[in-house]
């Protein structure tokens, strides 16, 4: 059965949820870090969003927060954020519908954009993910 949120979005747009297939793909490619706290979502968002645009889906990455936590996620559009490392919750990645009152769309707070981001390990990511694909 599909929730009434996966049913309005398969109304809305198909690409939404192929894009969330694709970033529970590209992030199960990942091997597991020796010490994940090393892992962050702002460089795991980054390589995220820059393999889907190598598959020709683009869309806006924020840096911000989720609640009090430094938080990076995907704005696929019109509210409905990608998230690919959520915050305190399971499936890692999610689809997020903010475009209506709910409790998610008081915790994405979009911020500056970060500048301690580790571009080497966003490249190596992303190299492990576009591997994961052939």
């Amino acid at each position: 059965m599909m929730s009434y949120t996966e049913q309005m979005l398969k109304n809305e747009s198909e690409k939404w949820l192929t894009q969330l297939s694709l970033a529970q793909a590209f992030v199960a490619h990942v091997g597991q870090p020796k010490d994940v706290d090393n892992l962050r979502c702002h460089e795991l968002t980054r390589a995220v969003r820059i393999c889907l645009s190598m598959l020709g889906y683009y869309a806006d990455l924020k840096d911000g927060k989720y609640g009090a936590v430094e938080h990076s996620w995907i704005l696929l559009g019109a509210g409905v954020i990608l998230d690919v490392y959520a915050v305190a919750r399971l499936p890692q990645v999610q689809l997020v519908d903010c475009r209506h009152l709910t409790k998610d769309r008081e915790q994405y707070t979009p911020g500056p954009e970060r500048d301690d981001v580790d571009w080497e390990f966003v490249h190596q990511l992303v190299s492990e993910m576009m591997r994961g694909r052939q």
